[in-house]
């Protein structure tokens, strides 16, 4: 019998990795997508950003540790147009961007299911602390994360239903230490990795 197919993203984080385990020991045909968010510059802007060079390097360490396939999609182009751009306009308002609630509305979410159906799968997921429930009508609903320190939900408050019923977010009821603790009993190599803090929107070379 064949197994479903998912889609991770896959940043190479603790996160990301061991929601790619967890998709594997539910008995998912686990699929990981790396976006590329930032072109190659002289600066290094993109070395360590999200969806940088550095990523890109430590997502394919975690799929070749998982034994998965890794595929990367350029999503360059429309990050600079529809988030940086944007973010820089903000910026020169006076005012502060969150790029991350834009890029996942508008970018990550839509690439990661448009790139599930070249797939022929059906589902995706993310690393991200939050859950997802259903209404009397079936409707998907985002709730936060049980980790209160950690809750994402905010960040993906912009994601409309027909994207979240597309969704699984396996951390959403774990709480940071216990995902640190079961990727290192797993012995994944991101469990060493200090957590990102990366600022995306530093603006044109």
């Amino acid at each position: 019998m064949k197994k479903e197919k998912i889609i991770i993203g896959l940043s190479g984080g603790v996160d990301s990795t061991l929601t790619a385990l967890l998709l594997q020991k539910m008995g998912f045909d686990v699929i990981g997508v790396i976006l590329k968010l930032h072109k190659s510059n002289k600066s290094g802007i993109d070395e360590s950003a999200c969806g940088g060079n550095q990523s890109i390097m430590s997502a394919q360490i975690s799929a070749d540790e998982l034994g998965i396939p890794l595929h990367i999609v350029d999503c360059s182009k429309k990050f600079e147009n529809r988030i940086l751009k944007r973010c820089w306009k903000i910026f020169e308002s006076g005012a502060t961007p969150n790029p991350c609630y834009s890029c996942n509305a508008l970018v990550k979410f839509v690439e990661l299911l448009n790139t599930a159906r070249c797939f022929n799968a059906e589902k995706i997921a993310t690393g991200h602390y939050a859950r997802i429930d259903f209404d009397t009508q079936e409707r998907p609903v985002l709730k936060r994360g049980l980790d209160k320190n950690k809750d994402q939900s905010y960040f993906l408050s912009g994601l409309p239903p027909s994207i979240l019923k597309h969704t699984l977010f396996p951390l959403g009821s774990m709480q940071k230490e216990d995902v640190k603790r079961a990727a290192k009993k797993q012995g994944l190599s991101s469990s060493t990795l200090k957590e990102s803090q990366d600022l995306c929107f530093a603006g044109p070379e």
